[in-house]
């Protein structure tokens, strides 16, 4: 999740009231979170967020390792032409 849009999740989460009944003040409104919770809140959703992202990486790179140790190993190695460019030079993969 983006900057922006996790700033967006924050703002709407912070920004909602609830009703509540007192017999001493009647109904009145409040916060659905208290402001001593919100940074305790914030940390959780971004733990739970970055936790999220490291995971999904790992099985990139994961899967990435696989496919190059199958290409190395196959018939198309060899196939895979030098360009003589250096800015788009393709090496062999080990």
């Amino acid at each position: 999740m983006k900057e922006n849009k996790l700033t967006d999740l924050l703002n709407e989460l912070f920004s909602k009231r609830i009703s509540k009944a007192s017999s001493n003040i009647g109904n009145y409104d409040t916060d659905a979170i208290d402001k001593e919770a919100r940074v305790i809140i914030e940390q959780i959703i971004r733990k739970h967020l970055l936790d999220d992202h490291d995971e999904k990486l790992g099985i990139l790179e994961s899967k990435i390792f696989v496919y190059e140790e199958i290409i190395s190993k196959s018939n198309f190695a060899p196939m895979i032409k030098k360009e003589t460019d250096s800015t788009h030079e393709l090496k062999p993969l080990d």
